[in-house]
């Protein structure tokens, strides 16, 4: 197979060098994967996340950038990434090293028979307070569009890429993974979940849990919803 991966960084200066190379190495590591290139989306940083992805592109062909001028959200990097891929395969993880790149290999099995492998942290080494969050937030999802997954926003997933690259997608930020799942759920995709394994992440700070990042994904699971149930009514 041939394989997309990206990777979205937002302020990850500390994290993004060792999460590029833990993913080149891998890859060549997989006897299935018989060429790759790994997108590295920067979303905006203000940090030195930009000149490091430069430097590390340069010195390899199969790096390549995308650069937001302003930051646009979790969402919006997501899909540049995907827009981003040229080959068969997209698969994308979180730059922040809590995931190990290698578990990808738990993944691969299920190609071709499905299109959409999506891991679950198992188990997730997250703080309370996160883990309040996505309980919560998993809840609200499963209520309202009845999409039942055990992890709806794990960043580790692996698709066709031409299962995702045309999905007419409103959320730009933290609701980004939740719509995706559900657009491609009521397309008629079967789903297969895999157990990954989670690590702490050690480096840099996540902005998940703040609370415009929550107002946005509120409102943005508003105008999914208004989408999907009253648009074409």
């Amino acid at each position: 197979m041939r394989l997309s991966v990206f990777l979205p960084f937002h302020n990850e200066e500390e994290n993004i060098r060792s999460a590029t190379d833990a993913v080149s190495h891998v890859l060549t590591t997989i006897r299935e994967i018989t060429d790759f290139e790994v997108i590295i989306v920067n979303d905006g940083s203000t940090d030195r996340t930009r000149e490091i992805a430069e430097e590390i592109a340069a010195g390899d062909p199969r790096i390549r950038l995308v650069h937001h001028r302003l930051n646009k959200g979790y969402g919006a990097a997501v899909m540049s990434g995907i827009e981003s891929a040229r080959f068969e395969y997209v698969f994308f993880t979180d730059g922040d090293l809590q995931f190990d790149i290698g578990e990808i290999k738990k993944l691969l099995p299920w190609v071709p028979e499905y299109k959409i492998i999506i891991g679950f942290r198992n188990p997730r080494k997250d703080n309370h307070l996160r883990l309040l969050n996505a309980f919560l937030w998993n809840i609200f999802i499963r209520t309202v569009f009845g999409l039942k997954v055990r992890d709806i926003d794990c960043a580790f997933k692996l698709f066709k890429t031409e299962a995702v690259s045309d999905l007419p997608m409103i959320s730009g930020g933290a609701m980004f993974s939740a719509e995706l799942l559900i657009r491609l759920k009521r397309s008629g995709l079967a789903f297969k979940e895999v157990p990954v394994k989670h690590l702490p992440r050690q480096l840099g700070h996540s902005s998940g849990a703040k609370p415009h990042v929550i107002m946005r994904a509120l409102k943005d699971s508003w105008l999914v919803y208004r989408d999907l149930y009253f648009k074409h009514e």
